[in-house]
């Protein structure tokens, strides 16, 4: 039973919540001295655990399936697939999965990249150890945050249906290509 105090911390936290969240909300609350919580419940649902930490209350596996199951993924094969634009290489840089230095290419634009089992093991501990609230506490707009889990399910979706072994992150964006054209437009009239 939670005395007065607890109940009026747990009540804050809840209220905070539900004005960032529109799903179901599932408290976690330790058993046995178990600190840790697995979540198996679906793709509405958000765990506030006993320390007050945010979770999103969703398995990769399940976001990976609705994914697949929506999306035309491509029948082409390639070694590495480059993630552009949507900001990727801030995401790498500042959301604490694990990252090297680019070794396949010389490209200022790209200098990052993860082989495919890291990206899986990252992917997989983002969705589970990583709360939403130190996601938040990482960038001035922390609402493009609460789509990072989801872009990380999908781009490793891609990679596994193409059978990427090295995956580039970047921030490069289609902006890239317009300028380039237009800079060789104006050369060749010179």
């Amino acid at each position: 039973m939670l005395n007065d105090e607890e109940l009026k911390e747990f009540s804050t936290i809840l209220n905070e919540t539900k004005k960032q969240f529109s799903g179901n909300v599932r408290i976690g609350i330790p058993l046995n001295g178990r600190i840790s919580h697995l979540c198996t419940a679906g793709t509405e649902k958000l765990d506030i655990k006993y320390d007050g930490t945010i979770l999103p209350c969703t398995k990769l596996e399940d976001v990976k399936n609705f994914i697949k199951e929506r999306l035309n993924l491509p029948k082409e094969k390639a070694d590495i697939l480059i993630l552009a634009g949507g900001g990727h290489e801030k995401f790498a840089r500042l959301s604490g999965i694990k990252y090297e230095e680019n070794t396949l290419y010389d490209d200022k634009t790209s200098p990052i990249m993860m082989y495919i089992k890291t990206r899986k093991k990252e992917t997989e501990r983002y969705f589970k150890e990583i709360s939403l609230d130190e996601i938040r506490k990482k960038i001035d707009n922390p609402n493009w945050w609460y789509a990072t889990r989801a872009m990380c399910a999908f781009a490793l979706v891609v990679a596994e249906e193409i059978g990427a072994k090295y995956i580039i992150p970047t921030d490069i964006s289609m902006v890239y290509g317009i300028i380039d054209k237009k800079i060789n437009l104006k050369e060749s009239k010179i």
